[in-house]
Formats: C-alpha cells, structure tokens, sequence
C-alpha cells in the first residue's frame, strides 16, 4: 500500500474520475486537501511554516491517522456530491494503522487531522470561489 498522502492523492483522484467538471473547483478541492494534510503532518512534526494553522499536538501523534482525517473531512466537505466511498477509504486507512500505533495516538492524530481539515474547510467558504461571473 502506498504512503497515507500517496493514497489520499489517489482517492482525490478517484473523486475528480467521479465528479468531472471543471478545471477550477477540482483544482480548489485539491489545494484544499493537500493544504490540510501538510498543516497537520506540520503540527506533528513542525518542520515549516504553517499553511494556515498548527495545531496543538503531540509528537506521539499518528502521522497517518492525521493525514487520513485532514485528507477526508477536506474531501467531504470539498466535494459534497461524490459518490466516492470516502467513509470507506477513512475506514480502510485507519485499520491499517492499528498494528504501527496505540489507540491514544490514533486519537491524537484524528484531533489534529480534523482541526487542520475544519481551518481549511472554514477559511475556503465564502471565498467567492463558487459565484458564477458571464464574460
């Protein structure tokens, strides 16, 4: 199995075969995605400057737990229409983890996942991204 971000790209892309359409909202929910995943992979192990949040966490924190869940809340609320199993592909990624990681820091790594998931879910709406302006 590919790495959680490998495989989180991939759902994405399974989303955008799904959804079609175009360029720009596809590009956004990806941006929105990927934004998410690095702020909280950043807050586990802050190598850089945040995109726009670090959130409080461990370094115990599981960095695939973190990823999974700041992939999929992105996702979910990015792409409210797909009919991608993303509830499925969360489910998946998280069985995985169990064998690499104490269910505490699971658990850490979902808080920080869905913070980072909820600042980029929360800075996007309203954003104008979804008026429609005729040439």
């Amino acid at each position: 199995m590919p790495d959680a971000v490998t495989h989180w790209n991939d759902v994405l892309l399974d989303v955008i075969r799904q959804i079609g359409g175009p360029p720009g909202p596809i590009a956004r929910g990806g941006a929105m995605m990927h934004g998410a995943v690095y702020d909280a992979v950043n807050s586990i192990v802050p190598t850089h400057e945040p995109y726009l949040v670090t959130v409080a966490a461990s370094s115990s924190a599981s960095l695939d737990s973190a990823i999974a869940h700041a992939a999929h809340d992105t996702l979910a609320a990015a792409f409210p229409g797909t009919t991608v199993d993303l509830a499925g592909e969360l489910s998946s990624a998280l069985t995985g983890i169990g064998a690499s990681a104490s269910a505490a820091e699971i658990a850490a790594g979902k808080a920080v996942g869905r913070a980072a998931a909820l600042a980029m879910v929360q800075k996007r709406t309203g954003d104008g991204s979804d008026v429609n302006l005729p040439y």
